[in-house]
């Protein structure tokens, strides 16, 4: 068993090196990634993945292989741990959303953004507010 300070210390690094790739998606007009699973709950174990949703419209009519190959250039110059991507345009988050689909549902309510924060909390605000409706 590998002692927790090095545990933490690899944790900080999977941190910041997801931090960097998301914001070098940024840059390229992401417009959010979102940290989600293990990781984002603090359940990981050291080698545990990455799960990710990322909201690009630059993904327009790419199919899954073609969204992972825009990204994965990019993330490789990061790389510390594998990704588990979902990658979405900004129009199938909304229809996700509206329609209620549930893992975005869980994703927007425990997942941790790395960039677009208003985005998140908007979109955190909206999927909480359908679940207090249909609540009544």
């Amino acid at each position: 068993m590998r002692p927790r300070r090095d545990f933490e210390e690899r944790d900080k690094e999977v941190e910041e090196s997801l931090r960097r790739f998301a914001e070098e998606l940024r840059e390229r007009g992401a417009q959010m990634v979102v940290l989600f699973g293990s990781r984002a709950q603090g359940t990981n174990l050291m080698e545990s993945d990455a799960d990710l949703l990322i909201v690009w419209n630059g993904f327009q009519g790419m199919d899954f292989q073609e969204r992972w190959r825009k990204i994965v250039g990019v993330y490789l110059k990061h790389f510390t741990v594998p990704i588990e991507p979902i990658c979405l345009t900004m129009e199938e988050l909304e229809k996700g959303v509206r329609e209620g689909r549930l893992l975005i549902g869980e994703i927007l309510l425990k997942g941790r953004p790395l960039i677009g924060e208003q985005l998140f909390q908007d979109y955190k605000q909206r999927i909480g507010d359908a679940s207090q409706e249909r609540a009544l």
